[in-house]
């Protein structure tokens, strides 16, 4: 979900946003070039550059567009269920000042979150009808809703964003891929 060009194209970015995805090599050293399309028709021009991927439990970027930051991105089972936490390591005050301000980060991750959710609880769904092998518990939207969004500002030398949700879902994972 989190490195699948088809998928990421369909939640990423908050409310009434739009992704389109020029590029996305996953590997070290690969880039993912993306254009996020606002709601009032602002394009935002995206390059993040892949420094680590260790599938499943995490990937480390760098967004290297302003504002600037390091993200790192873990996927952690947590009672059955997964927890998926983001990272963000602004390179300067003023970065994290733009990200915060200017760009809604801290609200439009939680939108992005739960974008996420509903993009997965329908594929569930779609896996349930194809495969017809539901259980009650998977059945629907039931099973997987966004979990609280907790969003921290970590007060150190260098300025970050810490970001994380719990996917509650059944299953681990619906993908072989985070």
């Amino acid at each position: 979900m989190w490195i699948e060009p088809e998928h990421v194209a369909k939640w990423w970015g908050p409310n009434g946003f739009t992704t389109t995805i020029d590029r996305m090599d996953v590997r070290p050293g690969g880039v993912w070039q993306f254009v996020m399309h606002g709601p009032d028709g602002t394009d935002y021009q995206n390059r993040i550059v892949y420094e680590e991927i260790a599938r499943p439990e995490h990937l480390a970027y760098s967004h290297v567009s302003f504002p600037v930051f390091r993200s790192t991105v873990t996927f952690a089972e947590e009672r059955g269920k997964t927890r998926v936490t983001m990272r963000m390591v602004f390179e300067s005050a003023t970065d994290y000042d733009a990200a915060v301000t200017k760009f809604g980060a801290i609200e439009g991750g939680r939108q992005t979150f739960a974008r996420l959710a509903d993009h997965l609880a329908q594929i569930a769904e779609r896996v349930c009808v194809a495969a017809s092998i539901c259980d009650a518990g998977l059945h629907g939207h039931a099973s997987l809703e966004p979990g609280t969004f907790p969003a921290a500002i970590i007060p150190r030398r260098t300025w970050h964003l810490a970001l994380g949700t719990a996917l509650r879902t059944k299953h681990v994972a619906l993908s072989t891929r985070p």
